[in-house]
């Protein structure tokens, strides 16, 4: 140990993992167990699924939202991972009937934000399912995507780790 040793601080490594959380309440599980090709393949990316208990999506991570459409809300954090919120099964076809957006793109956005509300009820009657998907929609350019486990979730709880 050398004279100085003991004055030096301790350097913490810099963390490339960025925690994804629920945008809405509700019962998680994986892409695979979803009805949905593009989203159950992972053609879109890695992610997961969850059937709302509510209406309200709010922002997953901190960042800027780069994508709006009635239904599907695409945010890119600072390092640079791309999550994309997508409400509903073939609900393009609404037209945004029954959605209500909250933010603009460019808007900068913390976790917790509100983003989006809808209508389960106008999905439902349209013939829909309202399955929010949360996917990295660039996997490809991260190291790990790991999913958490089926369980019930609430909006906020942590549901996807990102090593990038």
């Amino acid at each position: 140990m050398g004279l100085f040793d003991r004055f030096k601080q301790a350097v913490e490594p810099v963390s490339n993992k960025t925690v994804i959380t629920a945008p809405v309440s509700g019962e998680l599980l994986q892409l695979s167990e979803t009805t949905e090709p593009v989203f159950s393949s992972e053609m879109m990316g890695k992610g997961v699924a969850i059937n709302p208990s509510e209406s309200t999506i709010i922002a997953p991570v901190d960042g800027t939202v780069t994508v709006v459409m009635p239904h599907a809300i695409g945010i890119v954090t600072d390092n640079g991972i791309e999550v994309l919120i997508h409400v509903g099964i073939d609900t393009v076809d609404m037209k945004g009937e029954g959605f209500e957006n909250k933010v603009s793109q460019d808007s900068k956005v913390t976790a917790g934000t509100e983003l989006l509300s809808f209508s389960r009820e106008k999905v439902a009657e349209a013939g829909h399912d309202d399955t929010v998907f949360v996917i990295i929609s660039n996997t490809p350019d991260c190291q790990e995507v790991v999913p958490v486990a089926d369980a019930p979730v609430k909006a906020g709880d942590s549901v996807i780790t990102v090593t990038k």
